[in-house]
């Protein structure tokens, strides 16, 4: 800009899903200026165009705003002016994106409790019952300090709290206390992701702290934050309980159960049969219309197929060398093989006496039309998966290697993103039915690749989003993740059981 702005001011601000608008009044060299700003979320990130409604200038231009992180792990002391008035010290910690908060009230600081805490950027939100008093604090936190809005049920007026970071280390009681709460919270919400043979759906969490409140009363509820549901995290989140590792003298496997196939060396994790409603009457006619349909219990990979794991299949089948082979942007040994022809992921499949997966199976495995995005909690963003331009933990301009970013609730890597994955479908319009001949694996035809890839839109990422590409063609994107029906348990095999 050749002017400065000052006294910017936002007057209007609506927020529909992912979609922000903002009306900014400034003034530039002494006359007054209106600018709107039009803007998607994605991750941390918001991207649009500026259009100046009153000023000199004409036109749109892009603009960029990118999501501040603070760290909000520590011990906060907390007072107010409030009446009874509440202070204690807030105590904060956990893997970013799964925060959890315990409080120690002035009247037993040596005991904490854990409380309802869901945090967004900046923004905060805890509430607490002491002296028979429920207080809920909303706010903001920034570096060490913080202020805002409490509101004490059975009294009408608001009154203002403040914080104080007075240490980013937590006593050894109470490190104990956060180590136990967030195993605990781990194992549920996979038991939960996982329960009634895989029917139920684990729903994302505004901040991913996995703590649950029935109050939705304030603008600051979790309600109000669903608007823009978009996890921060930026490490891999492991299972806290290793999983079970499976062998065929156990029977029938355990939901997240972990098999080690003997030919390719792939990790298959068990996928319980179940129910789900498949595609969406949100997006592309492709996807419409959603109906639902029965799976049966299978095996899935835990990650894509490596180039390691494909060198071995060329030693057999030299023929089907794929595309990028010699390109150290796509060969090295822990990436996803990538360059394939649906005809090769097939014969790697067959090789190694596996299959590919049909979509159906695929999007099962990703939460179905209860989730947009392949994820741990359901949303996309850089610090999820390996999407579409490097930022955050996303730092490979091409594809990353497999395992990078954190799993989704089944224990599946890279469902989101990093490379396109092909399924055994043809590209048939729903409703889907197994035996109408979209499973044909000789039947002609445009077939079905889920997940989107590192250079595609994230739009494109959606678990329901079908990708349909001829079989013959081969990119820098097209890659696969292997499938398995059963396998024979010594007593009743596994098919035979599931469906019992």
């Amino acid at each position: 800009l050749k002017g400065e702005l000052s006294s910017p001011t936002i007057t209007s601000a609506d927020i529909n899903g992912k979609n922000v608008t903002l009306i900014v009044e400034a003034v530039m060299d002494g006359k007054p200026v209106k600018i709107q700003y039009l803007g998607t979320a994605e991750g941390q990130v918001i991207e649009g165009t500026q259009e100046w409604l009153v000023g000199p200038f004409s036109g749109k231009s892009p603009w960029t705003a990118k999501q501040q992180i603070v760290d909000f792990r520590g011990a906060w002391q907390v007072t107010s002016r409030a009446s009874p008035r509440p202070k204690g010290v807030l105590y904060i910690d956990g893997p970013e994106g799964m925060l959890t908060a315990r409080y120690c009230g002035e009247s037993g600081m040596n005991e904490s409790v854990e409380v309802p805490f869901y945090c967004w950027g900046s923004s905060i939100r805890f509430s607490f019952t002491e002296n028979s008093v429920k207080a809920v604090f909303t706010g903001l936190l920034d570096h060490d300090c913080g202020e805002g809005i409490i509101y004490q049920k059975g009294r009408s007026e608001l009154q203002q709290w403040f914080a104080q970071k007075i240490s980013r280390e937590l006593p050894t009681k109470l490190m104990v206390q956060f180590s136990k709460q967030h195993q605990q919270r781990f194992e549920d919400m996979v038991a939960t992701s996982l329960s009634a043979g895989g029917t139920e759906r684990m729903e994302p969490n505004p901040s991913g702290t996995g703590s649950n409140e029935s109050e939705t009363q304030g603008a600051s509820g979790p309600n109000h934050l669903n608007v823009a549901i978009t996890d921060v995290l930026t490490t891999p989140v492991q299972r806290q309980v290793p999983a079970r590792q499976w062998t065929p003298d156990m029977g029938m496997p355990r939901p997240g159960d972990e098999y080690i196939h003997s030919i390719d060396g792939s990790v298959l994790i068990w996928i319980p049969g179940g129910t789900f409603p498949m595609g969406s009457n949100a997006y592309d006619d492709d996807e419409k219309p959603a109906h639902r349909v029965l799976v049966s219990g299978f095996w899935l990979g835990k990650f894509e197929v490596t180039n390691r794991q494909y060198a071995e299949f060329l030693k057999t089948d030299s023929v089907h060398s794929p595309y990028y082979w010699d390109n150290p942007d796509y060969n090295q040994a822990d990436q996803p093989v990538v360059g394939l022809t649906w005809q090769e992921a097939r014969k790697y499949a067959e090789w190694a006496d596996l299959r590919l997966p049909t979509e159906a199976e695929w999007e099962y495995a990703c939460g179905g039309q209860h989730r947009e995005y392949g994820s741990l909690t359901g949303a996309a963003g850089r610090g999820l998966a390996n999407l579409r331009g490097i930022a955050d933990e996303d730092k490979w301009k091409t594809t990353s290697p497999v395992g990078s970013f954190p799993p989704n609730p089944y224990g599946l890597y890279d469902i989101l993103g990093n490379a396109w994955e092909w399924t055994s479908s043809v590209f048939t319009p729903y409703p889907y039915l197994q035996d109408d001949g979209r499973e044909d694996l000789e039947k002609r035809g445009l077939k079905v690749m889920r997940g989107g890839a590192w250079c595609f839109p994230v739009g494109y990422c959606r678990i329901t989003h079908r990708h349909r590409f001829a079989a013959h063609l081969r990119c820098e994107y097209t890659g696969m993740r292997v499938a398995m029906t059963m396998v024979p348990t010594g007593k009743r095999d596994v098919a035979e059981v599931d469906k019992k």
